[in-house]
């Protein structure tokens, strides 16, 4: 089935649908860049600095503390030293990381997030305001060290004794200094941890012990953000630093235009994909063609959507406008069943009663009568929903129901309309409509009226929730469907047209109401 469904899809049915759901790509295109614009711009551009540091570096000194260590596992204690509170402490406390303003990353970010690093910065503030000094002071410090944890990544670099420490910053200058003293500060740990060992092992009077307190107190001095001699930033401890910290100056991530423009591609491409299935599950029908796929019987013609500016009737037109020549149309379709078949007498019907379908049979009486020139009457069967009194202005009464009812010639409820138009109102019973039309039989006044007319048209709807249709058709020498685009559904029409074909009316072919013309016509002669 879905094979012959795809072998069957032409690029015209997909250009019907991607126009037909010309919204949902619009839509789609307008959230999906919409919410990636404004995701970028609540995204902070923050930038990383890089330390190389060197594991297993020589000391001069033969501390115990690693040997007991295979190598993947000291490399792994190491990176995992960078993240500890002694050296973390020491960095907050150097670069003062404490005292930053709460609403720091508003001077980095865009105009459109700062209200809300503001909201967040100002509640952080109310309940700071509600701690003493000495707290405020330790909850800040905190604060900024978790902070500064989150921000440090170590990396290990494969099949060697090289690992990386990464600082992230909103300010590039702010993330090389940070890198820096992570880095230093992280060296001294490494020292003072020797230093304990050898003071330990040797007193405080040896010359290792002197060297080492030498060493730390010369990191310590230098212990800031800026680049120091590579000499003097390398140290002497087991881990030492290869290269200083160094940013490109780039934000981290793809360049925001460039995730923009992948966007605008992504958006195009899932809006044509939610089109295709929107249009794919919608189970109305969408084309004349439907017709004939879907409940096999021929398309006589189709009539355009009323736009606000068409006249309800064609008669009531300046000049011909596209509802004359799309009702031409189907006249002469209709016209040629007449002929070819000897028909009189047709039952113009649809499964639902709406509205847009009241005026059909009215305008073919005018194209039948007034352009075509044949003598025509229409008879409004809707007996339970009469239409012609209003859309006309004729009398209610008496009509089709009356005439049934009292068994009185159908002659005496015709009412004139134009010249070679006239009509019967559905009048008024208080019996049943399906009791009425099948107690009393309506061939006797069809019999009447097919001496005087060539065309006869009959107008009933609603055939999914009465049998009034089910009645009538076995009465008119054809049956004409409406069907709504973009309002029936095709299985409804389906089980509606069902008992019509199991009591063999002569069902000539459908017309497509409410049609839309969805592809520009520039495109649809090319495709």
């Amino acid at each position: 089935m879905e094979k012959n469904f795809m072998s069957e899809l032409t690029l015209r049915d997909i250009a019907r649908a991607l126009f037909r759901q010309k919204y949902v790509i619009i839509i789609t295109f307008i959230i999906i860049t919409a919410g990636t614009f404004i995701g970028l711009k609540m995204q902070t551009p923050v930038y990383q600095a890089t330390v190389k540091m060197y594991i297993k570096g020589v000391s001069h000194t033969e501390a115990l503390t690693y040997e007991n260590l295979g190598g993947f596992r000291i490399h792994l204690t190491q990176m995992e030293i960078v993240h500890s509170e002694p050296v973390l402490r020491r960095v907050v406390s150097t670069l003062k990381l404490d005292e930053r303003p709460l609403d720091y990353e508003k001077y980095y970010s865009s105009i459109l997030k700062r209200p809300l690093i503001d909201f967040f910065a100002k509640k952080e503030m109310e309940e700071l305001a509600k701690l003493g000094f000495a707290q405020k002071k330790e909850v800040m410090f905190y604060n900024a060290l978790k902070e500064l944890k989150a921000n440090i990544i170590t990396s290990l670099k494969p099949n060697t004794d090289i690992f990386y420490i990464t600082a992230t910053d909103y300010d590039p200058d702010m993330a090389v200094a940070i890198a820096n003293v992570v880095s230093r500060a992280y060296t001294i740990f490494d020292q003072q941890q020797q230093l304990t060992e050898m003071s330990l092992k040797y007193g405080n009077l040896h010359p290792v012990v002197q060297q080492l307190q030498d060493n730390i107190f010369r990191m310590d001095q230098n212990l800031s953000g800026e680049r120091l001699p590579d000499l003097e930033a390398i140290g002497t401890a087991s881990v030492k630093i290869i290269e200083q910290a160094t940013t490109d100056g780039f934000p981290v991530g793809k360049p925001k235009i460039l995730i923009l423009i992948m966007s605008f591609f992504v958006s195009g491409f899932i809006g044509v994909a939610l089109a295709l299935f929107f249009d794919m599950i919608d189970q109305t029908f969408k084309s004349p063609d439907d017709l004939l796929k879907v409940v096999n019987i021929p398309v006589l013609g189709s009539i355009p959507k009323k736009r606000l500016s068409d006249k309800l009737f064609v008669k009531d037109a300046d000049e011909p406008n596209r509802y004359t020549v799309f009702y031409e149309d189907l006249a002469d379709q209709i016209y040629i069943f007449l002929k070819t078949q000897n028909i009189k007498t047709i039952l113009v019907a649809s499964p639902m009663q709406r509205e847009l379908n009241s005026t059909i049979v009215p305008n073919l009486g005018y194209i039948f009568s007034r352009l075509l020139h044949h003598k025509t009457l229409i008879i409004d069967c809707n007996l339970r929903n009469p239409v012609y009194n209003t859309l006309l202005g004729i009398n209610e009464v008496p009509g089709l129901a009356n005439g049934i009812d009292n068994g009185r010639s159908s002659f005496d409820h015709i009412q004139k309309i134009d010249s070679d138009l006239d009509a019967i109102s559905a009048g008024t019973s208080t019996m049943n409509p399906v009791t009425l039309l099948e107690r009393f039989n309506i061939n006797e006044i069809l019999k009447d009226v097919v001496q005087e007319y060539e065309i006869v048209l009959l107008d009933c709807t609603n055939i999914k929730n009465f049998n009034d249709v089910v009645v009538l058709a076995p009465h008119a020498d054809g049956v004409i469907i409406v069907v709504n685009e973009g309002r029936d559904r095709k299985q409804v029409v389906k089980s509606t047209i069902s008992p019509l074909k199991n009591i063999k009316a002569n069902v000539i072919g459908g017309i497509l109401n409410n049609r839309t013309f969805k592809i520009p016509e520039v495109i649809y002669k090319r495709i």
